[in-house]
């Protein structure tokens, strides 16, 4: 059935659209829990078949802190990170009749075509080696007391950024391949700050 003829005798205003939402939660080195279980998710994924990246089974994907890291790693365009791409499914072409993300993102964009080849996506099973290899520097204690840990921040900041600007280099969070959200906060308020790839700010 012709896509056109679908949306005919399905009016979208009348229909309830599911949405796919990850959310992965914070925690510091803690992050190596979430980064397994999303390499055991894409594998009993693909042990059902569907070969697609990760990321285009979801129409948001968020972060919290070290979640946001591993959102970010997800939905970054793998081929201009410093990310591992998962490239064992080059030929995936998503159909004309599925209702995906992507699909209705090119026609927003006002884009005729609606099939195409997906993008690569990141390879789940290095996430778990960001924490192994990296979490000391990325994460690293405050040498301070316990009593002074309470009114600064827990983690220096500085091995963090030299890690996301090795990692994901210059790309804006509006380049994302899926919506993305990442929690933080300002440290100087302590108030929430959400960063959005639906927003032009240039993060």
């Amino acid at each position: 059935m012709a896509l056109r003829d679908f949306l005919k005798r399905t009016p979208l205003q009348n229909k309830e659209e599911e949405r796919y939402i990850l959310s992965i939660d914070g925690g510091g080195m803690r992050g190596i829990v979430p980064s397994v279980l999303l390499a055991k998710l894409s594998a009993l994924l693909e042990e059902m078949g569907d070969n697609r990246p990760l990321y285009a089974h979801f129409d948001l994907i968020a972060g919290t802190s070290t979640g946001g890291l591993l959102a970010l790693a997800l939905s970054a365009p793998v081929e201009r990170t410093n990310l591992i791409a998962d490239t064992r499914y080059i030929s995936y072409i998503y159909r004309q009749e599925e209702q995906t993300f992507l699909q209705r993102l090119r026609r927003q964009r006002g884009k005729e075509s609606l099939s195409g080849t997906l993008p690569f996506g990141v390879d789940t099973n290095t996430l778990q080696t960001l924490y192994l290899k990296h979490g000391k520097q990325i994460f690293p204690k405050n040498q301070g007391r316990i009593f002074s840990q309470i009114f600064i921040d827990k983690y220096d900041c500085e091995p963090l950024e030299r890690f996301l600007k090795q990692t994901f280099k210059d790309i804006p969070l509006s380049d994302a391949v899926v919506p993305t959200m990442v929690m933080c906060y300002e440290a100087s308020t302590g108030r929430p700050f959400v960063m959005s790839s639906s927003d032009s700010h240039g993060f």
